[in-house]
């Protein structure tokens, strides 16, 4: 039993341990276990442990689906800069193996902050504190687990592909998660989106 299973059990919440077969020469471990459980990749959240200025560290879970976008983290933090911590780092101050690392049962207290998606679900993943096992649990115990607090942190790594088509000719915005579009500048319900490509700018 992993300290973040021993934690969750301590603490008296609802929740599931998922295993599965851990391949040995995985690099994309949150993707590696939604498609094992099959779990959609939204609903499982990595841990990622952060270095701020001054060298503190915190803690961020974001959907594997997306990717922690640096500038909100520190934005969150009230700091200018921020960086993933080195795995030396990372695993002395969680006391985790990186592929991992669990936001429960740390080896150190941590401020944690959890992706405000997380929110939309009744049930997400997280690491059980070792590769090929996962905890399923509701978003609302985290604050009393790990004292996470909601903010919005990620961004989507990449946007769903369009078909290729002669006309009109699309080019992808900059920033799916804008509530203004940064190209027109107009407000857009759909996110992430495509805007057509200016007719004077291509004659340029």
């Amino acid at each position: 039993m992993t300290p973040a299973v021993r934690a969750a059990r301590a603490a008296g919440i609802d929740f599931e341990v998922h295993r599965y077969r851990a391949a040995a020469h995985a690099t994309g471990f949150g993707d590696e276990a939604a498609r094992a459980l099959g779990v959609d990749a939204r609903q499982v959240f990595k841990t990622l442990v952060v270095r701020l200025d001054g060298a503190a560290l915190v803690v961020a879970l974001v959907p594997v689906a997306m990717s922690l976008d640096m500038k909100r983290r520190a934005r969150c933090a009230g700091v200018k800069r921020a960086q993933l911590a080195s795995t030396r780092q990372a695993q002395r101050s969680t006391g985790y193996a990186v592929g991992g690392i669990s936001p429960l049962g740390r080896r150190k207290r941590l401020p944690t902050f959890v992706d405000e998606t997380a929110l939309a679900f009744s049930r997400i993943d997280i690491s059980a504190g070792r590769r090929g096992l996962e905890l399923a649990l509701r978003p609302a115990d985290l604050p009393t687990l790990c004292r996470g607090v909601a903010a919005e942190l990620a961004v989507w790594n990449r946007l769903p592909e369009r078909r290729r088509t002669s006309r009109p000719q699309w080019r992808r915005c900059y920033d799916p998660l804008a509530r203004h579009c940064r190209c027109s500048r107009r407000e857009t319900d759909v996110l992430p989106h495509i805007h057509l490509r200016d007719p004077a700018r291509r004659r340029r």
